[in-house]
């Protein structure tokens, strides 16, 4: 209760001001003129202006402003280890507890390291969270932050960057002796070329009270898509280099393993994943044209504008025993150099394109079965065929027939027709996706020409043309891949010829299908996670793919049916508290892919920690306590310790948690009292009136 005495006026201040002035006026002359009168006048006088001035008493009644102290629990990754999560509830629950009983503070909960969806954060950021928080309360109201932690905060401010002066406490989680061995990538490249050696760097790390029992050398395995290329013993704490090699382009599914011991905090941290992607050299591309046609360079075009590509090309003009008398200093040809490409160098290409070429003397038979080895042996050839096909001089009677997915008829249907795709084409991912919002399959342009074949063999037509006559046939033969488009007539979609189609799109998938882009594959199984759920993905020409099998890294088995998300792709996905490397099988198709982050912090160090928090910790006068004594199982909370202190000053108390009692008050009570009114100042002034009066008068 704080009493004070002030005024509050029935006029204003003015009028006051100016009646008080001419009362003094008036006293000062009464004082000169009639002293011995003047004195109950000057009392009359003062006792109406103290009336007006209403003098009032204010009693006002305040109390102590409430603080609010932060408790910041973490829920992270990490804290899942051990006794962790268990001590952390029994600290909150115990600390609400105690709080009870300080009723000068309001407690503030920050739950740090779950998201809605109860997935972990891969990182523990406690102070982004707690300023987020307290961002309301006004410092000198904030009594204070008690972190429940294990101590592994990757988000803890500088000194200079701290933007509050209460005590920051921490409540540590885990026990003082524990031991963890973990494995893992320094710098994985993102990124590696096929067939070519690619080192990894790989360290190993035991941390925290090493037992006896664990020997001084480390066995590691390496894993490149779930085969074992090598094994090795490394000394932990130093850093151990080996060489891989990638077979296939995409991604690639690396791991390191790494024995396991008893004790350890956690086996979880004992391989290590990452994900390399394969990338291939610029490929190879050898266009071989023949007679001259409209779309001749639509091809060339295309492959030049593929940066990936490196392309060699040929166009045989003239047979090379056709005589031709201009002097060779006049010639800007060059001969054929059959030789060096199909014996020599052959195996370099990654796809041959014949594009309306026909036999000539200008290759010896023998060469047709060189390309034919190659085709078998995993080359790629392209056929893009016109009316030569059914010539004499066709590919169809060279040795090339033993890799052609089809012979012609001899027929050559001349007539306007529309590209469409087959039941299977809707499905083949080289044509599945063609029809666009600016090419509707329905605005195709017509070609005008097309040659009739015998019959499909084993390949796979994907898009048909007149009379429902295959147009582009796809087929594997041996470990290579063969292409036949059933039409020269292609280029008038590059043309815009009745506004044209998608004929960049149809030609670039052709030729990496032909190529082995893993993306085009027709049966492919895929898988990708987002923490803890796993994705796949199924490719495939079949109506239906059947049941999958998913081996988690326990071993456990779980089979899931995938659903169709459109023609040609199915797709399932569950939900796993599991971490490490799944095996994903659908028939024949088997995939690998990791759950969990691959740079995940949490991971990074798992033995908990008191040396982090500490200098922060010291700053503003707070203090690290171990919830776990090194002779007892149980927990118990230290004492609570008030101060008024400031950042920079040690706290007085040892072993507590320290919080700041807020100074500010706020009132919760005013009672007004006047001083001189009501029937007491009536009084006065008629007594004082009266009295002025008859002084006058006897």
């Amino acid at each position: 209760m704080i009493p004070s005495i002030t005024f509050q006026p029935f006029l204003p201040i003015s009028w006051l001001l100016f009646l008080g002035g001419l009362t003094t006026l008036f006293i000062i002359i009464g004082l000169i003129t009639q002293r011995d009168r003047a004195l109950l006048r000057s009392m009359a006088s003062a006792s109406l202006i103290l009336v007006l001035l209403n003098p009032t008493l204010i009693k006002e009644q305040r109390e102590p402003v409430k603080s609010t102290v932060g408790i910041v629990i973490d829920h992270s990754e990490s804290q899942t280890f051990g006794t962790r999560a268990q001590d952390t509830d029994t600290a909150r629950a115990q600390l609400i507890n105690e709080l009870s009983h300080y009723t000068q503070f309001e407690l503030r909960f920050i739950e740090v390291g779950k998201s809605s969806d109860n997935h972990y954060a891969s990182s523990t950021n406690l102070f982004n969270a707690l300023a987020h928080a307290i961002s309301d309360i006004p410092p000198s109201r904030y009594a204070g932050t008690i972190l429940i932690t294990d101590g592994q905060i990757h988000d803890i401010p500088s000194l200079p960057e701290l933007n509050h002066n209460a005590p920051i406490n921490a409540l540590i989680t885990g026990k003082k002796n524990e031991f963890d061995r973990q494995i893992k990538f320094v710098s994985p490249p993102r990124f590696a070329l096929v067939n070519k050696p690619q080192t990894l760097s790989i360290l190993v790390e035991d941390k925290g009270k090493i037992r006896e029992s664990v020997p001084a050398q480390a066995n590691i395995t390496v894993s490149v898509n779930g085969q074992d290329v090598g094994h090795y013993s490394v000394t932990p704490g130093v850093i151990f280099q080996t060489e891989i090699t990638l077979s296939h382009a995409e991604k690639n599914v690396i791991q390191v393993t790494t024995d396991t011991y008893e004790g350890e905090l956690s086996l979880d941290n004992n391989h290590a994943i990452t994900i390399i992607e394969g990338i291939k050299e610029n490929l190879r591309v050898l266009l071989i044209s023949g007679a001259p046609y409209n779309g001749e360079r639509t091809w060339r075009d295309l492959l030049k504008s593929d940066s990936n590509i490196d392309l060699v090309h040929f166009t045989i003009l003239r047979p090379a025993e056709k005589a031709d008398d201009t002097p060779s200093s006049q010639l800007s040809l060059v001969v054929f150099p059959t030789t060096k490409l199909f014996v020599e160098d052959i195996n370099n290409f990654d796809l041959i394109i014949l594009d309306g070429y026909q036999h000539s003397t200008t290759f010896p038979l023998i060469y047709y079965d060189y390309i034919a080895q190659y085709v078998k042996q995993g080359g790629a050839l392209l056929m893009v065929t016109g009316p030569e096909f059914t010539e004499e001089s066709s590919l169809a009677k060279t040795p090339l027939i033993s890799v052609l997915p089809a012979l012609p008829s001899g027929a050559i249907i001349q007539k306007p027709f529309r590209p469409t795709l087959t039941k299977e084409g809707e499905r083949h991912p080289v044509t599945r996706d063609l029809a666009t919002p600016a090419y509707p399959a329905s605005q195709w342009g017509r070609w005008l020409r097309q040659i009739a074949i015998q019959n499909t063999g084993k390949s796979i037509a994907v898009m048909k043309g007149a009379d429902e006559e295959p147009l582009l046939l796809l087929s594997r033969v041996g470990e290579g891949r063969v292409g036949m488009l059933l039409s020269d007539e292609s280029w008038l979609w590059a043309r815009g010829f009745e506004g044209g189609g998608p004929y960049a799109a149809l030609y670039r998938r052709i030729s990496h299908w032909l190529m082995k882009e893993p993306e085009l594959e027709e049966e492919k199984l895929s898988a990708i996670s987002d923490h803890n759920r796993l994705t796949i993905r199924r490719q495939t020409l079949q109506n239906h793919p059947g049941p999958t099998e998913v081996i988690f890294p326990s071993g456990k088995k779980e089979n899931i049916t995938l659903t169709k998300e459109k023609e040609g792709i199915f797709t399932g996905a569950i939900n796993t508290d599991e971490i490490g490397l799944f095996t994903i099988r659908n028939g024949d198709q088997t995939v690998l892919s990791p759950v969990g982050i691959s740079n995940n912090l949490e991971f990074s160090d798992l033995i908990s920690t008191e040396e982090k928090l500490a200098p922060i910790s010291k700053h503003t006068g707070g203090h690290i306590i171990r919830l776990h004594n090194e002779k007892k199982n149980d927990i118990h909370l230290p004492p609570i310790k008030l101060i008024q202190s400031q950042t920079g000053q040690v706290s007085p108390f040892s072993h507590s948690i320290v919080l700041k009692e807020a100074t500010e008050t706020r009132s919760v009570n005013i009672s007004h009292f006047s001083l001189f009114s009501g029937f007491f100042a009536l009084l006065t002034c008629l007594l004082l009136l009266g009295g002025t009066w008859y002084r006058e008068n006897y």
